[in-house]
């Protein structure tokens, strides 16, 4: 997705098992009050959550936060008394369950326009399609010119009626699939133009991808090899995929962002083993980070900061001219797998929504920042 404020990358990617989880979260009350105060602190969410379920994917909409994950279920994070900015009171949702043709299969990755108005979410058995935040409508793009393997990445670029859908598969492929303006539908045929298929490495799994609004057709993709690949010439071609390491890695990716500004033009990937690998793309020059010993498994970014969650619970942070700490310690620590993070969008009134990561068994955690 872009580098815009609703991108995947700036992100403006039951409450008794929650509060098990986090070991003794504080009282509803209390803890919400809060999330509404903004007081910099990650906490696990006191409230209602409408699954106990895993939930593998969150992204950050207009309408605030969507998390998508087992058995199709997706959620949204609602205001029962109706006022968007009183995050005191806010529930996740189900907004449906069954996924989007209504088979149950789980739902493993989300990305959203860079309007943030519609997500896009893939997952098992070729299950593909889209819930427009706004007007509350689900769309279902399942097996895509008759692909049923397990759909694993996603990344959209565009706002609605123009966006890119590219999505990455378990058999290591790679599927461009554009919105026809005229029509308003995504086409899904490889017989289609702009519709297409191509793998650019060996064939394992690809977890994740990342493309740039800025540069179009420009960006990355990560395999369970080790591997990773930058993108040119809006993937049209193999050759237009480039195997650009990473050196020495041997341990599996699970997440990757890509984005330039005037000061950076660089990649991220998010690993087993709890490393982060630096791509400074102008020199090709991979550093290796190691923040503890966890699989990694998301990093997101707004900004100059950027965020990493991962295994037991791990949250990371780097903001700008710091260095990377973890949060999540003590008393607030939680054992379960985080699964995805992001920072929060606008929510009017000079606000924005709480940050959130979501994981293993329903567990949603949040900030609010003053």
């Amino acid at each position: 997705m872009a580098d815009t404020p609703l991108s995947r990358r700036s992100v403006l990617k039951a409450a008794g098992a929650v509060t098990a989880a986090a070991g003794g979260a504080a009282t509803l009350g209390s803890a919400n009050a809060a999330l509404a105060a903004g007081d910099n602190r990650w906490q696990s969410f006191p409230g209602s959550v409408a699954t106990t379920k895993t939930l593998y994917s969150v992204v950050s909409t207009t309408r605030g936060p969507v998390a998508v994950g087992e058995a199709g279920n997706l959620l949204t994070y609602e205001m029962p008394n109706g006022n968007e900015t009183d995050f005191a009171n806010h529930e996740w949702q189900l907004a449906f369950s069954n996924g989007p043709a209504t088979r149950g299969n789980a739902l493993r990755a989300a990305d959203v326009t860079d309007d943030g108005r519609r997500v896009y979410f893939v997952g098992g058995s070729g299950a593909f399609g889209a819930f427009d935040v706004e007007t509350k409508t689900k769309y279902n793009y399942s097996a895509p010119s008759g692909k049923t393997s397990t759909w694993e990445g996603i990344s959209v670029v565009g706002n609605v009626g123009e966006e890119i859908v590219y999505a990455s598969n378990g058999s290591g492929e790679v599927m461009r699939l554009p919105m026809d303006t005229e029509q308003g539908c995504l086409l899904t045929d490889l017989d289609e133009p702009g519709v297409n298929l191509i793998k650019p490495g060996s064939g394992s799994n690809i977890p994740a991808l990342d493309f740039r609004e800025s540069r179009p057709g420009y960006g990355h993709a990560v395999d369970t090899s080790s591997n990773a690949f930058a993108a040119s010439g809006d993937g049209y071609a193999t050759d237009a995929w480039e195997d650009v390491g990473i050196p020495n890695s041997q341990v599996a990716a699970s997440d990757v962002i890509s984005y330039e500004t005037e000061d950076e033009d660089r990649a991220y990937v998010a690993s087993g083993g709890g490393k982060l690998y630096r791509l400074e793309c102008a020199c090709n020059n991979w550093t290796p980070l190691q923040l503890g010993t966890k699989k990694l498994t998301c990093i997101t970014r707004q900004g100059t900061n950027k965020l990493v969650v991962g295994n037991s619970g791990r949250v990371f942070e780097k903001r700008s001219g710091e260095q990377w700490g973890r949060l999540m310690d003590g008393d607030n620590a939680i054992g379960s797998a985080l699964l995805e993070a992001r920072y929060g969008g606008a929510a009017g009134d000079g606000l924005t929504y709480p940050d959130v990561a979501v994981g293993s068994s329903g567990t949603v955690v949040m900030r609010s920042r003053a």
